[in-house]
């Protein structure tokens, strides 16, 4: 629904201030996430600038998402399934500054609400790759935290040393899910430590 231009060199100083604000005011990035400036200085310079016309629906509900989006102008109404009979649906407005579609970088799930221009927009975006590629710049003190982690699994500490824990620590990447999510299937051949939340082992 939208048309993406080649990202440019760098976002113009205006542009690129409105995107910092709104990845800092985003809460899933700023409390729970805890992105480091540097991570949120890489989101900023990652972004490209998509326009979309009125009427065009910029996400849908009940699709999966891998996008998320800053609004740089324009608005948009954010319309809920779950809105009462008879009402129009359109519970929430976005206008510049705005973010939506976080989410969708965090989890493999569908979206919970249909997102439409009511005029032309144009919104900088942010692929859920690219944003994989800034969860790489770990800071020191996350990758303290795995450390941390990776010393507490028995099989891990009694066979490694330190800096074999370091730098097991430094090669981990996050990943999340939803409730109910099937994290670990049979023979994926991937290694998994909780950090956050728990887990059902199904045998």
């Amino acid at each position: 629904p939208s048309k993406e231009a080649p990202p440019p060199e760098a976002p113009p100083p205006e542009d690129r201030r409105l995107i910092l604000s709104a990845i800092e005011a985003n809460a899933h990035f700023s409390d729970w996430l805890q992105l480091s400036r540097e991570q949120v200085e890489a989101m900023a310079g990652l972004m490209r600038l998509a326009t979309v016309e009125a009427g065009q629906d910029v996400v849908k509900a009940g699709e999966r998402g891998s996008k998320f989006y800053i609004v740089r102008d324009g608005l948009l109404d954010v319309v809920f399934d779950s809105a009462p009979a008879g009402d129009a649906g359109v519970q929430v407005q976005l206008r510049r500054g705005d973010s939506f579609g976080e989410l969708a970088l965090l989890y493999n799930c569908p979206r919970k609400a249909t997102v439409v221009a009511q005029r032309l927009c144009r919104l900088w975006v942010l692929e859920r790759r690219d944003f994989r590629a800034v969860m790489q710049l770990k800071p020191d003190r996350r990758i303290r935290e795995y450390e941390r982690l990776l010393a507490a699994v028995p099989s891990l500490a009694t066979r490694l040393s330190h800096a074999e824990l370091g730098l097991l620590a430094g090669s981990l990447v996050e990943e999340f899910f939803v409730k109910g999510e099937e994290a670990a299937p049979q023979a994926s051949g991937t290694f998994l430590v909780v950090f956050q939340g728990c887990c059902e082992i199904r045998v």
